[in-house]
């Protein structure tokens, strides 16, 4: 299903989350923050593009075509679009620094990987709003684990004090510690 509505903004998203990985990823290399507003700029195009990539995927006349590497955009792009809303208030934009790279990944494999077995889910509005609240709670989880990741590399890298310049863009370790709680 190489050629097909979605490819556009597919490739849109990947680059899009390339270019804003690549951007954070030097300024966080360099020991210095990157700029947030760019950086959620970025990444809200990145997602809006393929979410739009994901619409043409999922929706089909038949149903909701829910197959494996659309339902890991489909996490993706809620994880990445709950990091950036919660970037609003609290700081965890270095999540995207992880998160970025998966989204271009997941936006690829979605729209280049063969499909295989594609269960066409038409059910009740009820049972698809629980579809889509499950994958939204996969996404809260996988924001989690990306946290605790985070906050494993900055403990080891404080306790062997040798903090690299992308430690030292993290907040303190009891912040980055309740943030872990919070999700």
């Amino acid at each position: 299903m190489v050629s097909s509505p979605s490819l556009i903004p597919n490739l849109i998203a990947a680059v899009l989350y390339i270019a804003a990985a690549i951007y954070q990823g030097t300024y966080l290399a360099q020991g210095r923050k990157a700029d947030k507003r760019l950086l959620g700029l970025l990444g809200a195009l990145a997602v809006v593009a393929q979410g739009g990539a994901l619409f043409f995927q999922l929706i089909t006349p038949l149903g909701l075509s829910l197959d494996f590497f659309s339902a890991a955009s489909l996490i993706a792009v809620a994880v990445i679009a709950l990091t950036l809303v919660a970037c609003l208030r609290i700081p965890v934009e270095n999540l995207l620094v992880l998160l970025f790279p998966l989204g271009a990944v997941t936006a690829l494999l979605a729209q280049f990987a063969p499909p295989g077995t594609v269960p066409l889910i038409d059910e009740e509005p009820g049972i698809l709003a629980h579809i889509l609240l499950s994958i939204l709670a996969y996404g809260l989880f996988t924001i989690a684990v990306f946290q605790s990741l985070l906050l494993l590399l900055q403990d080891r890298q404080l306790k062997n004090k040798h903090p690299s310049g992308l430690i030292r863009n993290f907040p303190p370790l009891q912040t980055m510690e309740s943030l872990l709680f919070g999700f």
